[in-house]
């Protein structure tokens, strides 16, 4: 069966987040990339603000994500989960033509990530082993709570009742 690489950076990071998804993921490893910055600045279908990367001319600027292999045929449901993410394919240092969503429209600054969202995002850095003061750069951005408690309910029950 064809396989995918995939770099998660956002929500994704988190295990059972992305085998909601993708339910075959396996993690391969995690990679730090230089000359990015990580923003709560595309707008989601709920309105709030979701993970995107955006290019830095510092290369103290990184982002720390986790590299995942998935069978090709989830792919589509994964597509349709980042509605509104320009596909693009990297290479990250032994890992190469790994699969990564980026945004180029639907962009503002304005935006804020659910708390439940932010999280999930915490929750998946946390589990990756990545470094405190990224994860405190992830908690630095501000989040406000979801208006529609049983969608929110269900998010965090994706990533806590399936531990």
């Amino acid at each position: 069966m064809s396989k995918l690489l995939y770099f998660a950076y956002g929500s994704n990071l988190h295990p059972n987040w992305l085998r909601s998804r993708t339910p075959s993921a396996e993690i391969l490893g995690t990679v730090i990339c230089p000359n990015l910055n990580l923003h709560f600045h595309k707008g989601g279908v709920d309105d709030s603000g979701k993970c995107n990367i955006i290019h830095s001319d510092s290369a103290d600027d990184v982002i720390h994500g986790a590299v995942y292999q998935f069978d090709a045929h989830e792919k589509d449901v994964l597509d349709a989960a980042e509605a509104g993410y320009e596909e693009e394919s990297m290479d990250l240092g032994e890992f190469k033509n790994v699969l990564v969503y980026i945004a180029k429209d639907g962009i503002d600054d304005g935006l804020q990530p659910y708390s439940w969202y932010q999280d999930i995002v915490i929750a998946g850095a946390h589990l990756q082993g990545f470094p405190q003061d990224y994860i405190a750069h992830i908690q630095s951005f501000t989040a406000t709570n979801d208006p529609d408690q049983e969608r929110e309910t269900r998010h965090r029950s994706i990533v806590w009742s399936a531990s």
